[in-house]
């Protein structure tokens, strides 16, 4: 059975799915999930590029960030290198190759990957083999089973995959959740939730009639659940995303079909679906819990901070071909240009208060 007829059977049986749920079966259905059945989402023959498939620098220079960090909490003796999502392994190899110049580092670190996809948690292993820390590394399918002690965390391009809901406001003060149903057709479509959304509790500000908010109570939950641990043990996290930090009217969910917008009904499964992070609601979540936020900031602010001028310059010395040269300043614009993902990616940073 296809995921589209487990679909409509769930509905069938127990009525119209919220967003958020719709969006969990097409992205983590164990079978048919988009984030379970392959690894061939990333990169340009992919549905979507991100920034280490871009250029190793944006991971050394996260590397950097990390071992910095590691300084300022005191260098633990052993000390947990978590990150969220890691994709093909790409980033995670190159920040370790950055940590590698920090002495002792590499003798303190336990390494844990955070990722529910099989065929991405191979490549991962082999990115790792080459590294010769395989024999440190643990995987989990979430953050909660990652051991207590100090942690050093990164997070880049893991909330935006986490499943969003839609309320819309109706009836001057009552908020209605966005749905999938069938039509009369056995077709899925859109709907409204009948009773209001206790969601719109989570929003304390005014807005007329018809205004759509996205939340991800998820995504609070696991950034408070971070910031936890750090208070208690030490340890900073860094979360790399593209989002906003103000208030954003309407919807920004959208699925992606090699690199092309792809209707989010359509096919489900087939195509990746990401939301804009609402950067404003983590940071919340991390003052709630009255630790240290750093940020958010742009990526780009946040990368030419750490020198990225400097290390793609010194890159350049060392190139003699011109295609490779214009390769390096290519990753460097898209990386850092406004418009582009310079501005659109936002940085945020966790510490202990």
């Amino acid at each position: 059975m296809q995921l589209l007829d487990l679909i409509k059977d769930h509905i069938k049986t127990h009525g119209p799915l919220s967003i958020a749920d719709y969006v969990r079966f097409c992205l983590q259905h164990p079978e048919h999930g988009y984030y379970i059945k392959d690894s061939k989402q990333f990169g340009e023959e992919g549905d979507f590029i991100t920034s280490p498939e871009i250029s190793q620098v944006f991971g050394e220079l996260i590397g950097l960030w990390i071992g910095q960090m590691w300084h300022y909490i005191g260098k633990p003796q052993t000390i947990h290198l978590v990150e969220l999502g890691p994709g093909r392994g790409l980033l995670m190899e190159d920040m370790l190759r950055a940590l590698s110049h920090f002495e002792r580092f590499m003798d303190a670190v336990q390494i844990h990957m955070v990722d529910i996809n099989p065929h991405l948690i191979k490549l991962q292993k082999k990115a790792l083999k080459d590294l010769d820390v395989l024999e440190k590394t643990t995987w989990h399918e979430s953050f909660d089973t990652v051991p207590e002690g100090p942690i050093l965390l990164v997070a880049n391009e893991f909330f935006d995959a986490l499943p969003v809901h839609q309320i819309q406001k109706e009836n001057d003060r009552l908020w209605y959740e966005r749905c999938v149903a069938l039509d009369e057709k056995g077709q899925l479509c859109y709907t409204m939730s009948p009773n209001p959304s206790k969601l719109g509790l989570m929003i304390a500000r005014d807005h007329p009639d018809g205004t759509v908010r996205e939340l991800c109570p998820q995504a609070v939950q696991i950034v408070t659940d971070i910031t936890k641990r750090i208070q208690t043990y030490k340890g900073a996290a860094l979360i790399v995303d593209y989002g906003y930090t103000d208030f954003k009217r309407g919807e920004t969910l959208q699925a992606l079909k090699e690199h092309k917008f792809h209707p989010l009904l359509s096919e489900p499964g087939s195509a990746d679906i990401s939301a804009h992070v609402d950067f404003g609601m983590l940071a919340r979540a991390v003052t709630a819990c009255e630790a240290k936020l750093i940020g958010p900031v742009t990526q780009k602010e946040f990368l030419e901070e750490l020198g990225i001028e400097t290390r793609m310059n010194k890159l350049l010395e060392g190139v003699k071909s011109q295609e490779e040269k214009n390769r390096l300043l290519r990753s460097w614009e898209r990386l850092t240009n406004p418009t582009q993902m310079g501005t659109l990616f936002k940085v945020m940073g966790i510490l202990k208060q």
